[in-house]
């Protein structure tokens, strides 16, 4: 987990002061720093987590768009914001669920 830190959020202060382990943090008071080449925030602070692939569900059409039933497409793994996180169990939350996703839709069901 990476924290998109503002040092005039107060929000953003005050997940900094309680970052769990094994995240880290990235000041972006004064921008964003060239070297980030994550996914971009929408507003601060900005919590960027790993999303693991998982199979999903989708519909299958024919050219014309007419559904010819169900089937899966792999939802490749990815980095995603989570905007404005309210704290650090909420992130924690949202993790928590898209491991279990991950866990019940695993990608090698379809290789």
């Amino acid at each position: 987990m990476l924290l998109l830190h503002h040092q005039e959020s107060e929000l953003s202060r005050a997940l900094l002061a309680a970052m769990p382990g094994g995240a880290t943090s990235l000041e972006c008071t004064g921008g964003i720093p060239a070297d980030y080449t994550g996914p971009q925030p929408s507003a601060y602070p900005s919590v960027v987590v790993d999303v693991p692939g998982y199979m999903q569900d989708v519909q299958l059409t024919d050219e014309q768009g007419g559904l010819l039933g169900m089937g899966k497409r792999v939802a490749a793994a990815h980095a995603e914001v989570l905007r404005m996180p309210a704290s650090w169990a909420a992130v924690e939350e949202f993790v928590a669920f898209v491991t279990a996703r991950a866990a019940a839709n695993p990608v090698s069901q379809a290789e």
